[in-house]
């Protein structure tokens, strides 16, 4: 993130300085601004253009482990995970809860349990990046089920 800035307020200046004109300086705010937004909305971005353009694949969570770190008071997870991708390549990938997609985009952070395979999309020669796919896996499917069947369940016990 602060290399993100540096690199926004270095290309400003440097603009300013092989033009000769000052003007060039005041492209830093929107740099700075543009850095601001993409940490809370990367992430979406990203799954939003995996899902669009990536090549879908399997993946499974092989180790899991929490770290000090938290976010929201929960802790933070890293992750292990294989690959496995369309022209039957296994990699070894790993993110963690920050750092994951996860589409379709919801409150809500779906990791599959460990040794659970889903679905998932990345970009052929950068598979390091990817995104779950947790409504097309069967852990995000049941979490659906799940949650549409509480209020139906809850209704039947007040009706008898």
């Amino acid at each position: 993130m602060l290399a993100l800035v540096i690199g926004r307020f270095g290309a400003g200046g440097l603009l300013a300085t092989l033009r000769g004109h000052r003007g060039w300086f005041s492209l830093i705010i929107p740099f700075y601004l543009f850095s601001q937004i993409n940490f809370f909305t990367g992430h979406i971005l990203n799954a939003l253009f995996l899902n669009a353009f990536g090549t879908t694949g399997s993946a499974v969570i092989v180790h899991s482990q929490e770290t000090n770190s938290q976010l929201n008071d929960l802790y933070v997870w890293d992750y292990d995970a294989i690959l496995k991708t369309a022209d039957g390549r296994d990699l070894v990938i790993q993110f963690n809860t920050m750092s994951a997609g996860i589409y379709p985009i919801r409150n809500q952070i779906l990791i599959p349990p460990e040794n659970e395979p889903f679905v998932a999309k990345y970009i052929p020669s950068f598979e390091c990046n990817i995104v779950v796919m947790s409504d097309e896996s069967a852990y995000g499917k049941r979490i659906v089920i799940d949650q549409n069947r509480a209020p139906v369940e809850g209704r039947r016990s007040i009706c008898g």
